[in-house]
């Protein structure tokens, strides 16, 4: 299956100059789909539609406006559709007008983590709830520009990579509360890790960075 899309790709890339699975339709094919209601494959596709409905908690829908396999008026349909259907929690936002079907992936998968995260609610203990070996707590997470760390050691390092495992910044801390400036990150998610003066305790935590 794998060798057979590789080959796939290949020969809509050949064949057409770009790998959109939509080009492997035949012209009088989509011609008949698009102006035949009655079509079979409209009928289907009308049976199996997922937006005439209205969202009752809060939902936010992404979209590329150059994505170049999947129409972006999707989504603008959507929207319009539970609009009418009363929706009133509902936001519609082009991520990025200038993302292909691929490069999407990364913002998308960051945007809907972020809006999800907006509505969790964690409350955290300092003096009880620091029970790890290396006794390490992010303070408000997500953050804005300053992260706060609280620990019960009074000299450590902390090393903060992205998603894709790249070093972006290291620090000696020698206090037992922490300040950190972190507003020269992006938006996104990173992860923190926490060692001890002599090494022998670490700790990796998720930040979240959102304005």
């Amino acid at each position: 299956m794998v060798d057979l899309n590789i080959r796939l790709a290949q020969l809509l890339k050949a064949n057409t100059g770009a790998i959109v699975g939509g080009r492997m339709l035949k012209d009088d094919f989509l011609n008949e789909i698009r102006t035949n209601p009655d079509h079979i494959i409209n009928k289907i596709l009308k049976e199996n539609d997922v937006y005439d409905w209205k969202p009752e908690a809060p939902t936010r829908i992404f979209y590329y406006k150059a994505d170049d396999q999947v129409p972006y008026i999707n989504s603008i349909i959507a929207y319009d559709t539970m609009i009418v259907n009363g929706a009133s929690k509902l936001e519609i936002m082009d991520v990025n007008s200038t993302a292909n079907h691929g490069t999407c992936f990364t913002p998308a998968m960051t945007n809907t983590l972020l809006f999800f995260l907006g509505f969790q609610s964690i409350t955290i203990d300092v003096e009880d709830g620091l029970t790890e070996l290396a006794s390490w707590a992010i303070v408000s997470n997500p953050v804005d520009d300053v992260l706060q760390i609280v620990s019960k050691q009074n000299n450590y390092s902390i090393a903060i990579h992205d998603i894709s495992g790249r070093n972006l910044m290291m620090r000696q801390i020698s206090e037992t509360i922490g300040n950190i400036d972190v507003s020269h990150l992006n938006v996104g998610m990173y992860f923190v890790t926490f060692t001890s003066q002599d090494g022998k305790a670490h700790a990796t935590k998720k930040l979240i960075v959102a304005r």
